[in-house]
């Protein structure tokens, strides 16, 4: 049983001189200020005030996650947050966000269940008019929290079977459009690059489509996400230290089911988005794809599998053919692609690549609130020698020197000149393995409080 809301997160309107009595209950009085310094002071047996630098959003994020450390020191199952008067939208956001993504935990296969805080409340000052900013910052937090859990199931439960019931339920909340295309109508359509990649896994590969309209549109948006739902890396099979965490390869396709929940509970207008998930498993069998193989894809272009560990850019190419008949004017590719973006920029910095500017500066300018870190690089021509093959058209993998360029390259064969196109490895930000200010061991969310804010910047309501 899937518990996406493990830790209850709400607001109540309060008035000014409110104050908990009850010792069971953490309450805490937020004061906002220019200290750089983070407090917490005890003004009684559960009752703190804390004061958060007011110069910086994402500092502020981050200090108010510390909120729910201490909490959890004290053993208080109810935190209740009391906000203070005359935030900006960005902070009142940011303290929500803080609190409310560090108190996030996956339990679904916890015996003793939900640990402390199992609730928050965030006490809204009456009169403020802080309604519409907290009820947004809340669906961000549990549109996160949403991808954070479909990320953290172990493969032995969320392989592509689970993955299509998730989406057909989600669908069915929120009225998308969906499209579901299995094997066999894989086949007829010649998507055979993801059919290659779980070709070895006795779990069917599909491409499932979600599509979200509202008014009409100014501009039609693709989400692309990787899931795969298990990367044994296929007959070059990954080392024992390298398989740990691989049930995380899926995390691209749960960030586009996040984003697709955030737009639509938010209501965003004048939009058409597609989310389109590329779900596969790739593992060792007597029927796996190949070093030395050549695929066609749809498009006609043939492809020499040099590595099946390099399977996520095979998955995608098929997703971006099937994105390129919904012709999208901007399309979004998300996947945890490449250990090389790790080794080049760390575990808190995704790479993106573009060839349009314009949407570079729109995602930097979302991240500077989101605080999402993301680092543009070069698509370099240069590199594209190396993607030669001597019997086919391009190969898979181009080895390790400027890999994360050289698979944003072979992604970029499958998308149309025309389309603008962003793509993010999240192979470093996707997770991590300790608590990291507001995120917890495990998924991280990443990316999706900030694709939203670019479908909300692109049709104008940010």
């Amino acid at each position: 049983m899937v518990n996406y809301d493990a830790v209850k997160i709400h607001y109540e309107v309060v008035t000014s001189d409110y104050y908990v009595e009850d010792e069971e209950i953490a309450f805490v009085d937020v004061v906002f200020g220019q200290s750089e310094k983070f407090r917490m002071k005890p003004v009684g047996v559960l009752d703190y005030k804390v004061w958060i630098p007011a110069d910086d959003v994402e500092k502020v994020r981050r200090h108010a996650a510390k909120v729910v450390t201490r909490v959890r020191q004290d053993g208080s199952d109810v935190l209740k947050v009391k906000l203070p008067g005359k935030l900006t939208k960005e902070e009142l956001s940011a303290i929500i966000e803080g609190i409310g993504l560090s108190a996030y935990q996956f339990v679904d296969f916890k015996s003793e269940g939900v640990k402390e805080p199992k609730e928050v409340v965030f006490l809204v000052p009456e009169g403020e008019g802080y309604e519409p900013t907290v009820e947004k910052a809340l669906i961000m937090v549990e549109a996160t929290n949403y991808a954070r859990t479909i990320a953290n199931q172990p493969a032995n439960v969320a392989d592509p079977d689970w993955f299509e019931e998730v989406a057909r339920k989600l669908a069915e909340e929120y009225s998308f459009e969906i499209e579901i295309l299995r094997e066999e109508a894989l086949k007829q359509e010649g998507y055979n690059l993801i059919l290659a990649v779980g070709q070895g896994s006795v779990k069917e590969s599909r491409i499932i489509r979600l599509t979200y309209k509202n008014g009409v549109p100014k501009k039609k948006l693709a989400f692309v996400g990787k899931g795969l739902t298990f990367d044994a890396g296929g007959l070059d099979l990954k080392p024992p230290t390298a398989m740990d965490g691989m049930k995380f390869d899926k995390s691209g396709a749960a960030m586009v089911l996040g984003i697709m929940r955030a737009i639509a509970k938010l209501g965003v207008s004048d939009v058409e988005v597609h989310g389109i998930l590329a779900l596969a498993e790739n593992m060792p069998d007597g029927a796996s794809y190949r070093p030395g193989d050549v695929i066609r894809a749809k498009n006609g272009k043939t492809v020499e599998i040099t590595n099946t560990d390099a399977e996520g850019r095979l998955a995608l190419a098929s997703a971006l053919q099937y994105a390129d008949g919904l012709k999208p004017d901007i399309t979004v590719t998300m996947a945890t692609l490449t250990g090389g973006a790790v080794v080049a920029l760390g575990s808190y910095t995704a790479a993106i690549f573009s060839n349009s500017d314009d949407i570079v500066q729109k995602v930097s300018k979302v991240t500077q609130y989101t605080g999402e870190k993301m680092h543009r690089m070069p698509l370099d021509e240069d590199l594209r020698e190396n993607m030669k093959s001597k019997v086919a058209d391009i190969v898979n993998s181009a080895g390790r020197e400027g890999s994360p360029v050289t698979a944003a390259l072979f992604l970029r064969e499958f998308i149309p000149q025309d389309t603008a196109w962003l793509h993010i490895d999240i192979a470093g930000t996707a997770t991590t393995k300790k608590q990291w200010h507001y995120n917890p061991p495990g998924s991280t969310g990443f990316p999706v409080r900030s694709m939203t804010a670019l479908v909300e910047l692109i049709s104008g309501e940010r």
